[in-house]
């Protein structure tokens, strides 16, 4: 009811005891794992305004954070027993499959790779999100035909982008999953999952919108069929498709020259 710090109690593994004295009364208690340091933190306020930075974690050593919360009520002698649920502040993308269309004279396409873009990678333990990575999926013209990781143009981090590197000929798929994360979107700058693939010696991007509310601790996935060739810069907007209904008919026989021939 304060909003101060009543204890703190850092552990090194899940299954560590958790167990803390404190004051009787109506108790909030908060878990972190993988988290900010929280050594400053005395008041609520100090909390929410932590923020998770991916750009600045290690992805692979440090992990993903997770929080959660529980209220409880301690009595003299007695000890409570909160249950707390952590979840991820991340959402994940996932791109699940890639189908191969093309028509037959293409034989096969290159997966080359999969990021997202529009993806905010900075968000606070209130909620509040910024600083949006690959902002239009790097189609500014500094960085429209490099997609990848450090020494190429458009340099993706590791939660936003991951190799593929897959040839799969026509009618075939691939069937890997392929793991990228960012912070909740809801902003009307939705995040999108790009493929890149390389088509008879030209990389294509394709751009599949995340258009649903981005939410933390959800997982969002993505199977997609390539039966065209996509844009050779990251596109910025929907996909419009059209139709050809071919109708094959006979003409008939033009006159040409006509011949009169004696031997």
């Amino acid at each position: 009811s304060t909003g101060m710090l009543n204890a703190f109690k850092q552990l090194t593994g899940m299954t560590q005891e958790c167990k803390v004295s404190v004051p009787v009364g109506e108790k909030t208690v908060f878990a972190v794992v993988n988290g900010p340091d929280l050594g400053t933190v005395t008041r609520l306020e100090h909390f929410y305004a932590l923020k998770d930075n991916m750009a600045v974690s290690d992805f692979d050593d440090d992990g993903l954070t997770l929080v959660g919360t529980a209220d409880c009520t301690v009595e003299s002698g007695k000890t409570a027993e909160p249950t707390i649920a952590v979840k991820w502040l991340v959402a994940r993308g996932v791109l699940d499959k890639v189908t191969c269309k093309l028509p037959p004279q293409y034989g096969e396409m290159t997966v080359e790779c999969v990021y997202l873009g529009n993806a905010n990678t900075i968000q606070d333990f209130a909620g509040n999100v910024s600083a949006m990575g690959n902002p239009d999926g790097y189609a500014d013209a500094a960085k429209s035909r490099a997609i990848g990781r450090s020494g190429e143009k458009g340099f993706c981090p590791d939660y936003l982008y991951r190799n593929v590197g897959v040839t799969v000929p026509v009618g075939q798929n691939v069937t890997n999953s392929y793991y990228m994360y960012c912070h909740p979107n809801a902003s009307a700058t939705y995040t999108c999952l790009y493929v890149v693939a390389t088509i008879a010696g030209e990389r294509n991007y394709y751009r599949v919108p995340l258009k649903s509310t981005l939410k933390a601790n959800y997982t969002y996935s993505v199977e997609l069929t390539i039966a065209n060739l996509g844009s050779l810069i990251p596109p910025t907007g929907d996909y419009q498709n059209g139709t050809i209904q071919a109708v094959v008919s006979m003409g008939g026989w033009t006159v040409g020259n006509s011949f009169v021939t004696e031997f």
